[in-house]
């Protein structure tokens, strides 16, 4: 059952990174080809498990930064907050390459990786998971939980649906992250946490719809960046 879980685990982070790459904020040009990353991501993973190398697939919170190390972005300053904008990206296959060829040369270095401390390699994680912050919908959405009304960004999805669903539907998220992370953290029943992320599908499906018609749900999953003027 460990392969099972596995194999959910890359499948839900490839496809969630994939999605937040492909968001139309980021101004991608070429359609970002889902199921042929999936396929070569499945044959990335068999062939890695069969040497016991590690997997490539796509995942956060690297993947988003080097999307945005690419792009041409502008920033203005709106009421003292940084407003981010995306130009262009400058799309190409060098830069993944170079860094695939990057880590493969790190091969030659793994003898001196006992002199870096893991104070260091937790910090650069650290740095890595706070940088990622910086235009994340759900962690604007938190910071509107202490905002005053009058201060809400002008082209926000709150301005656009009740602030109260807006607000619901960022508690739902923090609940989920609450449970996800409290399984991990339990070693005996970690090994489940693939399943917890899997669970948010039925719940998506046939729950939400009581509480949130089609038209919200859209402007809430992932799109409100679209609307965003705070970024």
């Amino acid at each position: 059952h460990v392969f099972t879980l596995l194999a959910a685990l890359f499948y839900v982070e490839q496809n969630i990174s994939n999605e937040l790459m492909a968001a139309p904020a980021n101004k991608l040009r070429k359609p970002i080809t889902f199921h042929y990353d999936m396929l070569l991501a499945a044959l990335l993973a068999l062939v890695c498990g069969m040497l016991g190398l590690p997997v490539a697939h796509a995942a956060l919170p690297h993947s988003m930064m080097h999307l945005h190390a690419l792009s041409d972005e502008e920033y203005n300053i709106v009421d003292g907050r940084i407003d981010r904008h995306t130009l262009r990206v400058e799309e190409n296959r060098w830069s993944a390459f170079g860094v695939s060829a990057l880590v493969l040369l790190t091969i030659l270095v793994l003898p001196f990786l006992d002199v870096v401390s893991l104070a260091a390699i937790y910090g650069m994680f650290l740095y890595m998971g706070w940088s990622s912050l910086a235009g994340n919908p759900f962690f604007l959405r938190l910071k509107l939980w202490v905002t005053d009304p009058a201060r809400y960004p002008p082209h926000h999805i709150v301005r656009i649906l009740p602030p109260i669903k807006v607000h619901a539907w960022t508690a739902v998220q923090l609940a989920w992250l609450v449970v996800i992370w409290a399984v991990k953290l339990n070693h005996s029943i970690a090994h489940f946490f693939p399943l917890v992320v899997l669970a948010m599908l039925p719940f998506r499906m046939f729950v939400l719809p009581y509480f949130y018609d089609e038209r919200e749900v859209a402007l809430l999953d992932g799109k409100e960046t679209d609307h965003a003027d705070d970024r």
